[in-house]
């Protein structure tokens, strides 16, 4: 509306007046600029007292746990239940840990050995040999049998778990092992 077309006890400039404020309602830079950097600040603080990193480190832990306990009961449920028989890798073993075998359950190509007495063998237990979530020359799964007994070893990164290390009966004070002999891996 044009100040011509008001009444006239309202005024040019009280109208103006009104409009202007009402553009003036929003937020300047400044201000914006000062709200998101101090929300970068506080995202930025937050993570460094949260440490990701370790937290990453204690999943993949729990993960190689799980793992390596959930295969040492397949193999014990298949050797009880006459599914396979364990080859003796005493002698040594070239593709007995999970960088050098493959994940397959067939006893001959996986990284665990054994020979399948009936169908299906290790494979009515479990699908897939697991795999370290990292799978380096560090962090592996390594398997050893003498025939008729076995072991599974893991590399663990966090110290919170070496805990586990130390109560789970096996021989060797730096990685985790399951099984039912502790003493085939040197």
């Amino acid at each position: 509306m044009l100040c011509k077309e008001l009444p006239k006890m309202y005024t040019c400039a009280i109208i103006m007046r009104a409009t202007a404020k009402h553009l003036n309602t929003g937020f300047t830079l400044i201000e914006l600029l000062l709200v998101v950097s101090l929300i970068g600040i506080m995202v930025g603080f937050i993570i460094t007292v949260i440490n990701p990193t370790l937290y990453m480190k204690r999943a993949r832990d729990s993960r190689r746990i799980s793992d390596v306990t959930a295969l040492a009961r397949a193999v014990s449920f298949a050797l009880s239940g006459g599914y396979i028989k364990l080859q003796d890798t005493t002698f040594g073993c070239s593709n007995c840990t999970s960088i050098t075998g493959t994940k397959d359950t067939d006893g001959v190509n996986g990284w665990v050995k054994f020979t399948t007495t009936s169908s299906g063998g290790l494979s009515e237990f479990m699908g897939d040999l697991p795999e370290d979530p990292i799978n380096d020359a560090t962090y592996y799964f390594e398997f050893a049998s003498d025939g008729s007994k076995f072991e599974l070893n893991t590399q663990l990164e966090d110290p919170q778990h070496y805990i586990k290390i130390t109560n789970e009966g096996g021989n060797d004070m730096t990685r985790y092992e399951v099984g039912t002999s502790f003493v085939l891996i040197p």
